[in-house]
């Protein structure tokens, strides 16, 4: 990341999505920028926003939106910044994170015996 770092400066971000795979994107683009402006557009408060993820690059979306959670293969860090932690993509942590939140359902899975309290909201 140095090399790129002073090439392009604070113009651009970087972040690591995959254990070989470099981001490097815009300052002003993010996952969480493009789901608040289709959001304003139609009338959706970021309260009523929920956001998965499981790399650096979801980040800002798991800060930002109502409901952040981190998948259970997440990086310990990703995972610092969510509400909750969900399963792992294997073991259908958005599907069960969908189904509690979103839909209201009982969980694909006993997802509440998976969720981890955030250090965000400390609930």
């Amino acid at each position: 990341f140095s090399l790129l770092q002073q090439q392009f400066g604070p113009r651009v971000n970087y972040c690591r999505s995959r254990t070989n795979f470099c981001e490097v994107i815009d300052q002003a683009s993010s996952k969480w920028n493009a789901i608040k402006v289709l959001a304003d557009g139609w009338g959706i408060q970021t309260e009523e926003i929920m956001a998965v993820g499981d790399q650096e690059n979801d980040v800002s979306m798991l800060q930002s939106a109502g409901i952040g959670v981190a998948m259970g293969n997440a990086p310990d860090h990703v995972k610092a910044v969510a509400n909750y932690v969900t399963d792992s993509i294997h073991e259908q942590g958005a599907a069960n994170a969908i189904e509690k939140f979103v839909l209201g359902h009982p969980p694909l899975a006993d997802l509440d015996a998976h969720l981890v309290t955030s250090r965000r909201t400390g609930t």
